[in-house]
This record gives C-alpha cells, sequence and structure tokens, in this order.
C-alpha cells in the first residue's frame, strides 16, 4: 500500500463508503428512521475519519490524523497485548478513538483483502 499512496488514498475511500452503506443497511434492518443531523452518520464512518493518507507523509502509509502514527503500529501494540490505556500512556497526543479508529480501519481492511497468513491463505 505505502508504494502506490494514491492506491491507498482510494481503498480509504472505498471504507469510507462501505462503512456509510452498512450503516444505511443497518438502519433498514432496524426500522429506524433518523431523527437528527447525527444520525446520518454512521460511528464506524466517524472514526475512519481519523485516519489519513498523504502521500507526504509516512510514504502513503495509513496513519492517524495529526500525527505520524501508523495504524499498522497500533494495531501490532494491540495484537501484541497491549491495552488501549497502555498504547496513550506510550503516545499521549492519542485519544481512545484514535485506537478504536486504528481497529476500525484493521476490520475493514480484513473485508477487502485476502490475508496470505504462514498457514494459507485467510
Amino acid at each position: 500500500v505505502a508504494r502506490h499512496p494514491q492506491r491507498a488514498f482510494q481503498l480509504l475511500e472505498r471504507l469510507r463508503h462501505a462503512a456509510r452503506v452498512r450503516g444505511d443497511v443497518q438502519r433498514l434492518a432496524d426500522r429506524e428512521e433518523p431523527d437528527g443531523e447525527n444520525d446520518d452518520v454512521d460511528p464506524v464512518e466517524q472514526l475512519l475519519d481519523r485516519i489519513t493518507v498523504d502521500p507526504a507523509i509516512c510514504h502513503g502509509k495509513p496513519c492517524i490524523r495529526g500525527h505520524r502514527i501508523w495504524v499498522s503500529l497500533v494495531v501490532d501494540l494491540l495484537a501484541d497485548g497491549m491495552t488501549i490505556e497502555q498504547v496513550i500512556k506510550q503516545y499521549p497526543g492519542l485519544e481512545p478513538d484514535d485506537i478504536r479508529a486504528c481497529m476500525a480501519y484493521a476490520a475493514e481492511m480484513t473485508r477487502e483483502r485476502i490475508v496470505v497468513s504462514g498457514r494459507g491463505v485467510a
């Protein structure tokens, strides 16, 4: 992804679109009627807005907005067993929603791509 910053940006836009579509489908499934202006905004989409892809920053790797902290770094820290509080303590400029945004981005990536693991295709 870092080698193709434009592709990374396009992927982020597709992820945001997918989050909007899922939110619409969920509202229909729940038969909810939007009653306020914030009802139209999916929480996942709001989280994904915290993630940026800019070819001039970190070689186009997805980062937390306003920081040069890669999404993959945060996901790796969580996978290694750190808690959200521990990550924030190590990176005091981050907020809990930044960590959740990284997890939302990772979740969306698993819907979009095939990941090759040591045991085969996952």
